[in-house]
This record gives structure tokens, sequence and C-alpha cells, in this order.
């Protein structure tokens, strides 16, 4: 291989001696970069450098843009448009009431306050809504989705990604109607979102994921209509229990009793019978 690479470069120096076609630079070729897959060498090859002295020869913007760095720009990333949108985030702050526990069937709020300049205890204190307040730290753009999430266990409104702008100097607020339909250990999942445009197309970048968890139970009414409903479930299911296990215990208690009166009678009658 490397007496391949110095035949090559030889045969190309003395083009360049005789014709005067390329730089010296132009026909150096790295081995290593053969070695590694790169067929023509590296950077410092043959065709990078015959590519860039045609693209001088033809000048204008055209060659800027077909090569940057001949112009004195820099060749571009392939991340560098996202990355630059990252890094105009701003630092700020969440603040949220954590319920801990629910009950079956009554609707709770969750509250949402974010700020780039409260401070998080500044902040826990706009919240008015029960539960234990927490806060958080995330990056915040100029337009913010937050999301709650609750499966199955939860009836959440509004549901989906709710999207506002982001003010620099007065707090952002998002609410939830959460009811919780089943009993038990469950989770609800506050996500943000930074809405990020790049090549005039909307995107979005999670900068921050919550996960709460809420002990759901059963418990007593509070008010007129939670009674009434309470009342109307409890006979509903007690007509269920009456049809399915109280009726047929009790044909089978009668059922019993009756044949054993009836075999006590007979006993009584063969007695009489004896006498």
């Amino acid at each position: 291989m490397t007496a391949l690479v110095d035949s090559f470069s030889s045969a190309a120096a003395l083009l360049v001696k005789n014709f005067g076609l390329l730089d010296g630079k132009a026909v150096s070729i790295d081995p290593s970069q053969i070695l590694a897959g790169t067929p023509m060498g590296g950077p410092n090859a043959l065709t990078p450098k015959l590519r860039d002295e045609i693209l001088k020869g033809l000048g204008g913007k055209e060659a800027c843009i077909l090569s940057p760095k001949l112009c004195g720009g820099k060749e571009s990333k392939p991340f560098a448009a996202l990355d630059q949108a990252l890094a105009r985030l701003v630092s700020g702050n969440v603040a949220f009431n954590n319920l801990q526990q629910m009950i079956v069937d009554r609707p709770h709020v969750v509250e949402v306050k974010l700020s780039t300049t409260l401070s998080p205890s500044e902040l826990k204190a706009q919240l008015t809504e029960e539960g234990r307040k927490e806060t958080s730290e995330l990056s915040v753009g100029d337009r913010m989705a937050a999301t709650l999430n609750g499966s199955a266990a939860f009836t959440v409104a509004p549901s989906g990604p709710q999207i506002q702008w982001i003010s620099g100097s007065k707090e952002t607020t998002w609410k939830w109607t959460v009811t919780p339909k089943l009993k038990g250990a469950h989770y609800l999942v506050l996500s943000f979102d930074a809405i990020i445009t790049i090549g005039g197309k909307d995107g979005t970048r999670n900068v921050r994921t919550l996960t709460q968890r809420i002990d759901v139970d059963v418990g007593w009414p509070t008010t007129v209509d939670e009674w009434f409903a309470f009342i109307r479930k409890w006979f509903e299911n007690f007509s269920w229990l009456w049809a399915s296990i109280l009726v047929p215990v009790g044909v089978f208690i009668v059922a019993k009793w009756r044949r054993r009166a009836a075999r006590q009678e007979t006993a009584q009658v063969d007695y009489r019978q004896r006498d």
C-alpha cells in the first residue's frame, strides 16, 4: 500500500512540476485515510484540492455557495441550526401543586405557573390551588407547550399540548381539571416542550418531564349531589346483590327448612302409629 501511494504521489508531483496544474500540497495523500475507507485520501488529497482549485477559477458567489471556506466562511454542521436554537433558550422555573391524594369521580384542579424572573419560592407563592407546592428548573423559549397526561386512570381537560407565548416579565399559567376514575396508586405526567423554528418549520424539544404519584381513594360524599349519586349507586348495587345472591340463598334456606319440617312431621306420624 505504501509503495502504491508513493508511486501515485510521485506521478502527481511530476504533473505539477511539468504542467503547473496544482499546488504542491494538493498531491499529498494520507495512507491512513485510504486504509480508513476514504479512497482518495484525506483533506489534502488530490481530489479535494483539485475541486477547490476549479472553484477558485470559477469565482463569484457560486463558488462561495459550493465551498464556503473559500470565501472565509465555515462548512455548515448538520446540528448547527438546532444547537443555535437551543442556545437561545433561557433559564426559568416552574411551580405546580402536587395533589398526592384524590377521590374517585371528584374533580381536582392541577395548576402550573412558569416564570423566567421569579425565584422558586416567589413562584410557589403565586399558586392558589390545594396540594403540596413544588418547583423545578427548566429551559424556556418564547413559546412553550405544557401537557398533562393521566392515561386511563384519569380524565384530564383540556387534553393534549397547551401552547402559550411566554412573557419575559409576567408568569404564565396553565390549569387542568383532573377527575380520577380508578381507585389505587396512579401517575400524572406533566411535560414541557419548547417550540423551536428551524428552516421556517416549527418543531418541539422536550425540556422537562415531571411524574406525580397520586393515591386515589373512595371518599364519603361532601355535597347534596354527591350524596344523591352515592345513594342511587348504593341501591343499584343492593338490587344486584339482592337478585344475584340474597334471593338464591333465601330460596335455598326456605327449601331446606321445608324438607326438615316434612321429615319432622313424618316422624311424628310414625310415632303416633306405633302407639
